[in-house]
């Protein structure tokens, strides 16, 4: 049993092929550009957007955590339990709960439904977050039952895990999307809340391992499209041998409506998003820098 945020069908950037995405809850990362807020805290939370409440009263028959008068709805977060039966209950979606328990035989049988596209497009199951790493007995039952049915499995990580996690759910993992968020440890450490350096372990481990790897790179206007940085991921492909590409994942501001429905503080609300021109020519000047430090020819795309 383990706890997910989302199962997201139809999936066509989160590996090869058409794929579901299965988010996990929790992450002990807290990026200054989380797109997906809700997904930090191990706990159920609850979202609010009053854009879609149509004000009909249903949730406040049920929770004292909800008020309609007047035509006008409130919702007092201090009296919430995040038991969800609101959001259950909420036809238009304005009430969202973030995190929900399920088997991985469940999950399996749900991932199974769109198996045929899977097969004509060379498609698979991601495991992504959160955090996946954080939840690692139920990741490797969740790999090992997709492995068993024929499934192309990938792990969507940021790297920061124990190492025996590592070691178990290398033999079901047919690709990692790992991403590098950052070359300076101290930059690292302010940007995420954790050091890089047991992230750069665990690389070197599945490095050893054989495993393949895509590198997944968020550049972020004024805080790492640094040169330094850019030098920082050309030195990282080159080191490893088993990162086959790396794809530029530009800033954007899909995330901005999540930090606002779930009550959080968005600490780049006043970053704008990339430019798609901006990040070709990152993704440009990378491609030099990797060539000037190894043969290997590695796509980078944007």
């Amino acid at each position: 049993m383990g706890k997910i945020f989302d199962i997201q069908r139809m999936s066509v950037h989160d590996g090869p092929g058409i794929r579901t995405t299965v988010f996990l809850k929790g992450c002990p990362l807290r990026c200054l550009w989380c797109h997906n807020p809700e997904s930090q805290s191990f706990d159920t939370v609850i979202g609010y957007n009053p854009e879609k409440c149509v004000r009909c009263g249903d949730c406040a028959q049920i929770c004292s955590a909800h008020t309609v008068l007047e035509g006008a709805h409130r919702f007092d977060r201090s009296l919430c339990t995040a038991c969800g039966k609101c959001a259950d209950l909420c036809f238009n979606h304005a009430m969202l709960a973030s995190g929900y328990e399920m088997n991985a035989d469940d999950v399996i049988r749900e991932v199974l439904k769109d198996r045929t596209f899977y097969k004509t497009t060379g498609g698979g199951v991601t495991f992504s977050g959160g955090e996946p790493l954080s939840q690692p007995r139920f990741l490797s039952e969740l790999l090992s039952k997709a492995k068993a049915v024929g499934l192309h499995t990938v792990v969507d990580t940021s790297g920061f895990g124990k190492r025996e996690t590592i070691l178990e759910i290398a033999p079901y993992t047919d690709l990692f999307l790992w991403d590098l968020k950052e070359s300076s440890e101290e930059k690292h450490l302010a940007y995420t809340g954790v050091s890089s350096l047991p992230i750069q372990e665990n690389l070197r481990l599945v490095n050893a391992l054989g495993a393949a790897v895509i590198l997944r790179c968020p550049i972020i206007p004024g805080l790492n499209d640094r040169e330094d940085h850019l030098e920082g991921i050309a030195t990282t492909v080159a080191e490893f041998s088993c990162i086959r590409a790396v794809n530029i994942m530009a800033f954007h501001k899909l995330g901005d409506g999540k930090y606002t429905a779930f009550d959080m503080k968005n600490r780049t609300l006043d970053i704008p998003a990339m430019q798609k021109s901006e990040a070709k020519r990152i993704a440009e000047v990378l491609r030099k820098k990797i060539a000037e430090k190894t043969d290997r020819p590695i796509p980078v795309e944007v």
